[in-house]
């Protein structure tokens, strides 16, 4: 009995064995295009009993876990990725991850097929076109590509492998088709030519002819170098210190290689800084992405000067002027101003009326100067600067009536005209603005009787006039006072009802020239102000203009 028993193992053996070191895979399947769910069914069956003669699979419950595992570890909702695929494999502990994609056309039905070690990452890809296909010319296109995955199966008559294996990784084209990217292991006809040409973005190509024997085994294992251009680098001024992407540019001798400068940037985006004392450092970005470029020229900006202002302590409050306007001394008698190096300025200060005299200096790059005001001069006698500004009024009125008072808002545009008397600085302002205006109460027509007829109201206008004093008129909080006449006409077919007044007329706002440089330089002007007269009641105003004679 024990020998009968020894026999029977001896005969299953091989069998126990082969089953034992079965390898892992998982099972990735797509459709595309079928409309019955039957073939889906019929198909993904025989593809799963096909690759159980080789592989052992994992079942679809553990399929589905390993992705949700998968999804969670990658915080994405699309597990096509192949880094999410990877994962799967690696949690399954799988040997490989085989991927079947099904396309059906009216013509012919892609079969799509790929085998990938889930460590060693070398992927084989199979495609196969079935014409006029159906389940039956299905069935044997699954056979024999299963076949051609079998990783234990030795190689077809007539056949040779090509391993690639490339760093960085790089597609693969064999005869001018595109089989995947590296790493990659593809099977090929032995004794023909076999073109392969290895290529990706910013390395330099690789393309190779080779023949194989049947049975061979071809290893490509390719480092790619990075590619270069030539670009040549000047500056203004020449002697710049030249760093790319951080790194210090030297001689053979070791010594800083100043521009001109020719460099050899691999291809891509480079960071590009040009330094030189007294000057501020230029940045910038050059792209590399051809072998010859034509020169770039950079021109560096000098370090500012300061310039170093001293006035009499009665001035404190001056504004300074260089070439334009600098700033205010702020209650200092001497005060550093920051100035544009290696220009010729014209420097002046300006109390109210006192100016001093004019001073011609120039300042190297990063260098200053001192510049001392003993005394700032107020023009003697009685002297009129004339100006003049375009102006925007707003205002609401109300007419009495009979009956319902009409009420009415108004949009004016107007031109003004400016005196300002020196030294006291009073402005004398004569201001002419017109427009239309719109009814805001009106439920019912208004009505105007010419000649016994009535005529409604249909259009409204206003024209102001005011002339008003401004005392020491500058920049910051102002007021006037003055005189308003005003004109609120109401048409209506062939008849116009005018309503006229003249009135006090009080305004207050602020000037703000102050805080844009080249309004001070210029003389110019920027007021808003709120008003209120007698006949028009309360209003606003903007006006913008200059004192220009």
């Amino acid at each position: 009995m024990r020998l009968l028993i020894f026999s029977v193992l001896l005969v299953l053996l091989p069998t126990l064995s082969f089953a034992q070191f079965k390898d892992e895979a998982i099972l990735l399947i797509k459709f595309v295009g079928f409309e019955d769910e039957s073939e889906k069914i019929i198909i993904k069956n025989h593809l799963e009993v096909e690759l159980s003669n080789f592989f052992e699979l994992k079942s679809e419950e553990e399929v589905e876990g390993a992705m949700e595992s998968a999804l969670d570890e990658l915080d994405s909702e699309n597990c096509t990725q192949d880094a999410c695929i990877k994962i799967m494999g690696k949690k399954l502990d799988v040997d490989f991850i085989i991927n079947f994609e099904f396309i059906a056309t009216d013509q012919e039905w892609n079969i799509n097929a790929k085998r990938k070690g889930t460590f060693e990452g070398i992927l084989l890809p199979i495609n196969k076109t079935c014409h006029e296909c159906n389940l039956e010319k299905a069935r044997q296109e699954i056979s024999q590509i299963v076949s051609s995955l079998n990783p234990s199966k030795s190689m077809n008559v007539g056949m040779a492998l090509m391993i690639f294996e490339t760093s960085p990784p790089a597609d693969i084209f064999v005869n001018g088709n595109l089989m995947g990217k590296s790493p990659l292991e593809i099977s090929v006809k032995a004794g023909e030519e076999i073109d392969y040409y290895i290529v990706t973005l910013g390395y330099r190509e690789i393309s190779e002819l080779v023949i194989l024997k049947p049975g061979q085994k071809l290893k490509i294992n390719k480092k790619l170098a990075r590619k270069r251009g030539k670009i040549k680098i000047l500056s203004d001024p020449t002697g710049s210190a030249v760093f790319l992407d951080g790194n210090l540019q030297r001689s053979t001798d070791g010594s800083e290689d100043k521009t001109p400068i020719e460099l050899r940037p691999t291809y891509g985006i480079h960071k590009l800084i040009l330094k030189k004392n007294k000057f501020k450092d230029f940045e910038t970005t050059i792209q590399i992405n051809k072998p010859e470029h034509e020169p770039e020229r950079f021109t560096l900006k000098p370090e500012p000067g300061r310039l170093v202002v001293t006035v009499p302590s009665e001035n404190m409050n001056a504004q300074i002027f260089a070439s334009g306007y600098l700033g205010s001394m702020g209650g200092r008698s001497t005060k550093s101003f920051e100035v544009p190096a290696n220009v010729s300025l014209e420097v002046y200060a300006k109390d109210e009326q006192a100016v001093s005299l004019t001073k011609t200096v120039e300042i190297e790059p990063g260098g200053s100067e001192i510049v001392i005001f003993h005394e700032l001069e107020a023009p003697k006698g009685f002297q009129v600067n004339l100006g003049a500004a375009l102006a925007y009024d707003q205002f609401t009125y109300e007419l009495k009536t009979s009956n319902k008072p009409i009420k009415t808002s108004y949009s004016l545009l107007g031109f003004e005209l400016h005196a300002v008397l020196l030294p006291s600085r009073y402005r004398i302002t004569i201001g002419s603005f017109s427009g239309d205006g719109e009814f805001t109460n009106q439920t019912a027509p208004f009505y105007i009787v010419v000649k016994s007829e009535l005529f409604p109201i249909e259009k409204t206008s206003a024209s102001l006039l005011r002339i008003l004093v401004t005392p020491e008129w500058q920049p910051g909080w102002i007021y006037s006072i003055g005189y308003e006449k005003s004109t609120i006409s109401y048409s209506g077919g062939s008849g116009t009802l005018n309503s006229k007044r003249n009135s006090l007329s009080i305004e207050g706002g602020y000037e703000s020239s102050e805080f844009f440089d080249f309004m001070i330089d210029k003389d110019l002007f920027q007021e808003t102000k709120l008003r209120y007269s007698t006949a028009t009641g309360v209003g606003f105003s903007i006006s913008m203009g200059g004192i220009f004679f």
